[in-house]
């Protein structure tokens, strides 16, 4: 069964998943196109494999370069028979998962089927070639544009997305991965189907308006980053595909014309209404 979903302003082509897994994208439907990417899902087999580099990405995947078709290898654990093979520009894939085509689940509820990882993995490095990049942030949109806010696990960007959407109405388009794509005419942010442990996954884009790095604080205060700060507070929160220089250096051109083009403030705060309207006035100014 071949499905059509639309990912951050892209056409994704599944083909052979099961309803369950189709149901993680619901929201996401599209109708046929031209596929930015292709996913096909298979049993495990035996899959022959070649010695080559391994590297860490951003959220647990290792990845594994081999010579062949398939020359790229993505797994979630060293022990896993789930996994996913790509052709040499990510546009061909091959997700080699049980799960994805009966729906099984994991043993711990608290876990995320890893078929969902290895397709933001592959979807973030496929990105990276096409001006596109993947943040660990919530985003909301307002007034027409989109505000992300950015931080580590646990640092309030849910929170603080959820505030705007009740103190100023604000849409919220995702609470933990958020797809940034350099377009035409400038830089949107979009909601995706990941989610982490949030509710929000909106399938809307709206071009940005700014990048708000969080951090706790007993006071709140916002100032806007520069320079070296922009790589100690900022950068670590976006996916860099570090085990590739051709990749690599597409996706640092990327966020270079970003931070170029959009201000990153950081944000000091509490959670409380004081916060929102500190960081409207300082992005918006008092127009709004």
């Amino acid at each position: 069964m071949k499905s059509w979903f639309r990912i951050a302003g892209k056409n994704i082509l599944i083909e052979g998943a099961g309803s369950r897994a189709r149901r993680f994208f619901r929201g996401f439907e599209s109708g046929e196109g031209e596929p930015f990417m292709t996913f096909k899902a298979e049993l495990p087999g035996e899959e022959a494999i070649s010695s080559g580099s391994e590297e860490e990405l951003l959220f647990g995947l290792r990845v594994t370069y081999m010579e062949g078709s398939w020359p790229w290898r993505f797994d979630a654990r060293q022990s896993s028979r789930e996994y996913l093979l790509a052709s040499s520009d990510f546009t061909s894939c091959r997700i080699i998962s049980k799960p994805i085509i009966t729906g099984e689940m994991p043993d711990d509820p608290a876990d995320e089927p890893r078929w969902r990882g290895l397709i933001l993995g592959a979807m973030a490095a496929k990105g990276a070639l096409s001006g596109m990049l993947l943040a660990h942030a919530s985003a909301v949109e307002y007034e027409g544009e989109a505000v992300i806010f950015t931080a580590p696990s646990g640092s309030g960007k849910t929170t603080q997305a959820e505030l705007w959407n009740r103190y100023l109405k604000a849409r919220i388009l995702n609470g933990d991965k958020v797809f940034i794509s350099r377009e035409e005419d400038g830089f949107y942010a979009y909601g995706s189907p990941w989610a982490g442990s949030s509710p929000y996954r909106e399938n809307h884009g709206a071009p940005m308006r700014a990048v708000i790095v969080l951090q706790k604080g007993e006071k709140n205060e916002i100032r806007r980053l520069r320079g070296e700060e922009l790589l100690r507070f900022f950068v670590p929160n976006i996916f860099l595909p570090y085990w590739e220089g051709t990749l690599l250096d597409a996706a640092l051109g990327t966020l270079d014309a970003l931070v170029s083009a959009v201000p990153v403030y950081l944000l000091t705060c509490r959670a409380d209404e004081e916060a929102v309207l500190l960081t409207k006035k300082a992005v918006f100014g008092d127009q709004m």
